[in-house]
């Protein structure tokens, strides 16, 4: 195995640890705010989320972003910049 495809899949392991985290936060927020009753239910509306299906799409959809922007084809070679603005993209249309 070659260090450019070792490079792939430790950020491909990479990246789903943090989609998984960042989703697990997002729930554990969701669940603050919700049984904390930080906020009153009038204002917010909680939709009735799974929990372990989202757990398993939401990486998944993470991974499809950035593999269609470009991050784990020639990472090795990109400009800082290009991988600011490609980073900046994805996390956009993630959060949509």
């Amino acid at each position: 195995m070659t260090q450019y495809r070792k490079y792939q899949w430790l950020s491909i392991v990479v990246d789903t640890l943090s989609a998984e985290v960042v989703w697990l936060c997002f729930l554990t927020f969701r669940w603050m705010v919700y049984e904390g009753r930080l906020f009153t239910p009038e204002t917010i509306v909680f939709p009735a989320f799974s929990f372990w299906l989202p757990l398993v799409v939401y990486p998944i959809g993470c991974l499809i972003i950035y593999y269609l922007s470009g991050y784990y084809i020639q990472s090795l070679r990109r400009r800082l910049s290009q991988e600011v603005l490609t980073t900046l993209s994805s996390a956009i249309l993630i959060s949509l």
